[in-house]
């Protein structure tokens, strides 16, 4: 099969890009970012400070739960969560971007404080 016979028509493409899917907000998180995260030398162990347990509607942080209040998938792979954040005797409204590896064995969580992004600190996922 030849690269030309696989390529669509020019029209198509112009086509497909004006089609392209918008990204979706919803205030749940998808189900491929879902479950139990540790920093990827870490034992997945309850008492582990770098241990995240994240569902469709929180994640649980060491010594903190966020409650989502948005979640938009800007990819399969992205997806930005804006969180109520309680923990320590005190309340904030966070944004948290959350990057899924292809393989869905790593993420990589990123916390935005006035525009600029927290040190990226890769997960990896825990056994079931």
């Amino acid at each position: 099969i030849s690269i030309a016979a696989c390529s669509p028509a020019p029209e198509q493409t112009e086509a497909a890009e004006h089609t392209e899917a918008p990204p979706v907000e919803t205030a749940r998180i998808p189900a491929r970012f879902q479950g139990v995260w540790d920093y990827v030398e870490g034992t997945c162990a309850p008492e582990s400070d770098l241990r995240l347990e994240i569902s469709a509607e929180q994640i649980t942080f060491y010594e903190a739960v966020g409650s989502v209040l948005s979640a938009k998938a800007e990819s399969g792979s992205h997806v930005v969560v804006v969180l109520a954040i309680e923990g320590e005797g005190e309340t904030s409204e966070e944004e948290l971007l959350l990057t899924l590896s292809e393989e869905g064995d790593e993420l990589t969580p990123q916390f935005y404080f006035d525009g600029k992004a927290s040190e990226p600190l890769i997960r990896k996922r825990c056994p079931a």
